[in-house]
């Protein structure tokens, strides 16, 4: 109950408050301990002691679609006759008053492939999962080798490099320098060249980027654009030069950026740190950011694709379908907040469009030196400047307040780090508007599009011992705003 001093919230702001506390049966369905107990309980094999489980393995679960059903696919350590081994079981969680789908009478076995088991007081449905193929993409075994490569990239550099039509490769050396399976891979090659490269210009590094999908082409659009609009020779930022596509390989040839550290690192190692010359370094890398980003964007270059705010809510308004069926009331009253920002949405004119980096995070910013670089041209688009400069903001929280490698000791370390990250956010706007003109209005719409996502993600995406703090984010910036 509040006192007399409290201030009374709400329904819509009592709503998102909501969104910083799972449900107790939510939040049961991710205590594995408490799961390990339930599967001893209904699982033959288990209670008999003819198996052994050691233990379930949670990362999250995840709701979407219009079923009011949370899916994920979890790992069982089981041990048995012939040792241990880690099972993959397909998780459902049904939320309270639904009913589970009949099963047989007689369970099948656990070893069977059809097994299955209800879970009645974690409201967990487990069936029998399938072990996760390898997603390495089949050009990398290509990509890899030192003599195939070497073919390849000098092939691709002689067709559709400029100034490469008479490069000979002498030597390939790859090195594989980030791998996320089926979604994308990086590899750095150290070229060697004859003394015909002399005076040439050729790059004896370059970066080769695969794709699981066409997302490269896109890159490589982008990349193109603001290269050949200018940026080629900027002071202020360093963009990769785009050298070639590779259509079979789905993978972006590029140069490399200076790169020191990433910002996100320097943010993390660098945020609490009480030597005013490294407060000033990540003050003035901040400040830079921003100055580059208003390079990038003044470069002219243009790309076909378009991102506007109503394509940015989308997958806020994705999040609140799926919401609404377990979660009515609060959801309803979430949606009135929505409705207002997108009243006044309407009622700020938006500034032009401009070439965007479209993931514009401080992992995508290199920094070296007093020098910035961008990479990672994924994303690229058209959009007015706020959509940039509002996701580097918010990501820019998100890495030094609420990332899940950090361990927060109490509340006055979140107040430390939250004022600390609100005058970075300030130099790096700041560096922006130096050099280019930015509606704030529209910065702080587009910031409330990615603080609400992240703060519906706490329901949609709920993780064992989640701290989301964001939801305090979107209720501050809403304040903000005007909109609670």
């Amino acid at each position: 109950m509040a006192t007399s001093t409290e201030p009374i919230a709400n329904p819509a702001e009592q709503a998102i408050r909501q969104l910083a506390s799972i449900p107790p049966w939510l939040a049961v369905a991710l205590d594995a301990d408490q799961v390990v107990r339930a599967l001893n309980r209904h699982v033959a094999e288990f209670a008999s002691g003819a198996l052994t489980l050691r233990g379930c393995a949670i990362d999250m679960l995840h709701l979407k679609g219009a079923d009011g059903e949370w899916g994920r696919n979890w790992k069982l350590s089981v041990d048995g006759p012939d040792g241990e081994q880690s099972i993959p079981v397909r998780v459902t969680l049904l939320p309270p008053g639904s009913a589970a789908e009949e099963l047989p009478a007689t369970p099948p076995p656990f070893e069977a492939d059809d097994w299955q088991c209800w879970l009645p007081e974690l409201g967990l449905v487990l069936k029998r999962g399938r072990a996760k193929k390898s997603k390495d993409f089949a050009a990398l075994k290509l990509l890899m080798d030192p003599e195939q490569s070497r073919e390849l990239i000098e092939r691709s550099l002689r067709a559709q490099a400029a100034g490469y039509a008479q490069v000979a490769v002498r030597s390939c050396t790859p090195q594989m320098v980030h791998n996320k399976p089926g979604k994308s891979t990086v590899i750095r090659y150290r070229l060697g060249y004859g003394p015909e490269a002399a005076g040439q210009g050729w790059r004896d590094t370059i970066i080769v980027k695969v794709y699981g999908d066409d997302t490269g082409r896109n890159a490589f659009a982008g990349m193109h654009a603001v290269w050949d609009a200018g940026l080629r020779d900027s002071a202020a930022v360093r963009v990769p030069e785009p050298l070639a596509y590779l259509d079979e390989q789905q993978a972006t040839v590029q140069g490399p950026v200076p790169e020191e550290r990433d910002l996100e690192k320097m943010l993390l190692a660098l945020l609490l740190s009480d030597d005013p010359a490294e407060q000033g370094a990540l003050r003035q890398a901040f400040y830079a950011t921003g100055v580059a980003l208003a390079a990038f964007h003044r470069s002219g270059g243009t790309v076909q694709a378009r991102t506007t705010w109503q394509d940015g809510f989308a997958e806020a308004a994705e999040q609140l379908e799926s919401l609404r069926v377990p979660f009515p009331e609060p959801i309803a009253a979430i949606e009135q907040v929505v409705e207002r920002l997108r009243t006044l949405e309407a009622a700020t004119p938006a500034d032009a469009p401009v070439p965007t980096h479209g993931a514009f995070r401080p992992e995508q910013i290199l920094v070296a030196g007093t020098q910035i670089g961008f990479i990672d041209f994924d994303a690229f688009c058209m959009a007015e400047p706020a959509f940039d400069l509002a996701l580097f903001r918010a990501s820019a929280m998100d890495n030094g307040l609420y990332d899940e490698h950090i361990k927060l000791r109490d509340q006055a370390e979140a107040d430390a780090r939250r004022a600390r990250i609100d005058a970075l956010n300030e130099s790096f706007l700041a560096g922006y508007e130096a050099n280019a003109p930015v509606s704030r209005q529209r910065v702080a719409l587009w910031e409330a599009i990615f603080y609400l996502n992240d703060s519906l993600q706490c329901w949609t995406k709920p993780r064992p011992n989640d701290q989301r703090l964001v939801v305090q984010l979107l209720e501050r910036h809403l304040h903000n705003l005007g909109v609670v």
